[in-house]
């Protein structure tokens, strides 16, 4: 989530669109981000303290479904970023600078 809204918020806020634009985009990414991160340190934690007897089977079907998903997202935002780069974009006049 982090990476997406990071990389390519106008892409994602083109696809979803949201009222405040990619600046949305990039405060939502970062804050679930962060959000879901922890929540996975919490899940990690108890998954710690918690086991099972050895020996226990243990299922990543969803894990890795939920990981191709998002992995096939970012390689479509990436290749549609790709797209529009230097469409409108005019060479620099001399004395000009870039402001980031």
């Amino acid at each position: 989530m982090v990476a997406l809204a990071a990389f390519y918020p106008s892409e994602v806020s083109r696809l979803i669109p949201f009222s405040g634009g990619p600046g949305t985009v990039l405060f939502l990414g970062f804050f679930w981000g962060s959000l879901f991160a922890g929540a996975g340190g919490v899940v990690t934690l108890f998954g710690l303290v918690l086991r099972e007897e050895p020996g226990g089977r243990v299922s990543l079907r969803h894990a890795l479904l939920f990981l191709g998903i998002v992995s096939c997202i970012f390689a479509f935002l990436f290749l549609t970023s790709l797209k529009h780069t230097g469409d409108d974009r005019r060479p620099l006049r001399s004395g000009e600078t870039i402001t980031i």
